[in-house]
């Protein structure tokens, strides 16, 4: 198929039907219709097709990076570069339930351009055991 997605909607009429588009069950932003666990916001976002399970290979995934003698924690993932209308934001929290994202508290490390999409490894940059518990996550956010 040529590519031509250029928003969150086009893809859904993509690869839904119709009848799926009314079902919000299958083609909500947070639906998951191929009981892979992977939400079709991310999917789409990922540049990914819908109706087809998601391989380990084509989502996030982490890693621990060095920084200055000590590692730090890191997700490597896929953007595809039409997908203009979601937005990805690493966050770090200590416990949980407080999310926090900026320049000083991550970095994107890397961005690789692989053509239709871009691979970007972002950073926490708190060293691993210097601030005792300590967590990072990817927010996908359309707008």
């Amino acid at each position: 198929m040529a590519r031509w997605t250029t928003s969150f909607d086009l893809w859904r009429l993509r690869y839904f039907t119709t009848d799926e588009l009314t079902n919000p069950l299958v083609c909500a932003a947070a639906a998951m219709p191929d009981g892979d666990g992977v939400p079709n916001l991310l999917k789409y976002y990922l540049g990914l097709p819908g109706h087809s399970a998601a391989s380990a290979a084509n989502l996030p995934a982490w890693s621990l990076q060095p920084m200055g003698g000590q590692h730090c924690l890191a997700f490597t993932y896929t953007h595809d570069k039409l997908a203009n209308d979601v937005e990805c934001t690493a966050e770090v929290s200590s416990d949980l339930v407080n999310w926090v994202s900026g320049p000083n508290r991550t970095a994107v490390l890397q961005t690789l351009d692989l053509g239709t999409v871009e691979q970007i490894t972002v950073r926490d940059l708190t060293p691993i055991g210097s601030a005792g518990k300590h967590y990072l996550r990817l927010r996908f956010q359309q707008h």
